[in-house]
């Protein structure tokens, strides 16, 4: 949903206590920065939580 949004022009979003108490913050963080600042498709934001999109730069 999130991307759905920021597709439609949405420019940020904001994290609930799903994302506040995930397992891994840093990496569910990553992602979430990556579709807001460096547009990140779908898929690209999923390897970044599986552990697997270092190569996306974070401004």
């Amino acid at each position: 949903m999130s991307y759905a949004f920021l597709q439609q022009g949405a420019k940020g979003l904001v994290m609930g206590q799903n994302i506040y108490e995930h397992p891994n913050l840093m990496l569910v963080t990553r992602a979430f920065m990556a579709l807001i600042h460096n547009d990140a498709t779908l898929e690209e934001a999923w390897d970044i939580c599986l552990g697997m999109g270092g190569e996306i730069l974070i401004i």
